[in-house]
């Protein structure tokens, strides 16, 4: 099984779609969380599940093909679930060959975890997990505005809140040592603690990205 997500940066480099679609069937994922997304990205997956449209929030207009987050999956979407903000969040639970899987699919802080909502985006985004993962087999993929590997962009109590959160609900993330990368896969470890992580569209030097501002990552999963 192989888990993908990947900020579309809100297609500013549409000149190249073609490109962008060819790397994401590339990657070949049985689930692919699109993030800062835009429907001409047009993929072939029996189900999928977007967030909410947004007109407006912080001053930020969004074009009518946008949405925030957007859940492609090959396995069936038997559940779906509230989240606090239905604009940046969804939550699923899919029908995987071995067992359910609840998939939170997100950005964690819309304009960036410098930005006076971040926190508390994050602290009710954590409310949500607990309230979604706990004793389940449950993943919390996409945009988390936050890296784990160096110190280039994060902040120290985001961090912490995070890694506090994931700890308790007995979750890891195997792309935290992905360096100059802020998208992120966690997971439950009574599901799996095989993921290998692997990552395209690569920022070595933090220099402009051909595709999108952010790599894209994934993780390919054995079972336990």
């Amino acid at each position: 099984m192989t888990l993908a997500t990947w900020n579309l940066e809100r297609l500013k480099h549409i000149k190249n779609l073609p490109f962008i679609i060819d790397a994401i069937k590339k990657v070949d994922a049985d689930i692919f969380v699109l993030t800062e997304y835009d429907e001409r990205v047009v993929l072939d997956y029996p189900y999928q599940i977007s967030t909410a449209f947004i007109q407006e929030e912080f001053g930020v207009l969004y074009q009518a093909t946008e949405r925030r987050v957007k859940l492609f999956s090959s396995y069936e979407i038997i559940h779906e679930y509230e989240t606090f903000n239905k604009h940046t969040s969804l939550c699923v639970e899919l029908k995987t060959p071995n067992s359910n899987l609840i998939i939170y699919a997100t950005i964690i802080g819309v304009l960036g975890n410098r930005h006076y909502s971040f926190l508390n985006d994050l602290k009710l985004q954590i409310e949500d997990f607990r309230r979604l993962g706990s004793n389940k087999h449950f993943c919390v993929m996409g945009d988390f505005n936050m890296l784990f590997a160096d110190n280039y962009y994060f902040t120290k109590d985001g961090r912490n809140i995070l890694n506090t959160a994931f700890e308790e609900l007995d979750m890891y993330i195997p792309t935290a040592s992905i360096k100059n990368n802020i998208d992120h896969i966690a997971i439950s470890k009574d599901f799996t603690t095989n993921a290998i992580p692997n990552f395209w569209n690569e920022d070595t030097n933090h220099s402009k990205l051909k595709l999108s501002d952010h790599m894209g990552i994934s993780v390919s999963i054995k079972r336990n």
